[in-house]
């Protein structure tokens, strides 16, 4: 590659100088000179081109890796939100989760009320103590529940964090290179 890189910076070369050397000489019509003359402004045309030509491949391949990273800064824009709504979705199933815990503690509460009442029979009473249990059974499995969408939505909050870092690293080398442009 570096050959060929090498080959092509000597040719632009002479191609620069040759239209210079040819144009400074005085040539009589109808001579190899007057034909070497023509041949050098053709080539002075020529490296014209194929300046035009490098410095559009050279802003073609920015395009491109423009082009590249817009794409992925739209596909992190779109996991982004992605992301977003599973937090919501999470949160959402959280507050349920509390609200259901708080039922259940009320409902406890409620039945420690009955089964202080003097009035119940002991029978009465070992049944409300069992439903309590099932209760209490309730909130710790809604607590561990609670813990488990807490612990989910941490995590996420997390990558959500670090996908937005590399958004706006990517925002900044799109910036860039329009700034190149």
């Amino acid at each position: 590659m570096n050959t060929t890189r090498g080959i092509f910076a000597i040719a632009i070369s002479v191609f620069l100088f040759l239209p210079q050397l040819v144009a400074a000489q005085q040539v009589a019509p109808g001579t190899v000179e007057e034909e070497l003359h023509a041949l050098g402004l053709h080539t002075g045309e020529t490296v014209r081109l194929l300046r035009q030509l490098v410095a559009k491949r050279a802003v073609d391949q920015k395009l491109k890796r423009l082009q590249v990273a817009v794409l992925a800064l739209q596909l992190r824009s779109n996991t982004i939100g992605d992301i977003d709504r599973r937090i919501r979705t999470l949160e959402d199933r959280a507050t349920e989760v509390r609200d259901l815990t708080a039922n259940f503690e009320t409902e406890s509460r409620r039945i420690e009320e009955m089964a202080q009442n003097d009035s119940i029979t002991d029978q009465d009473r070992a049944q409300l103590q069992s439903s309590r249990t099932q209760i209490e059974t309730q909130i710790d499995l809604a607590a561990q529940r609670l813990w488990s969408l807490e612990s989910q939505i941490l995590d996420l909050q997390n990558e959500l964090a670090s996908k937005r870092r590399d958004v706006d690293a990517l925002e900044e080398i799109v910036m860039e290179g329009l700034g190149d442009l």
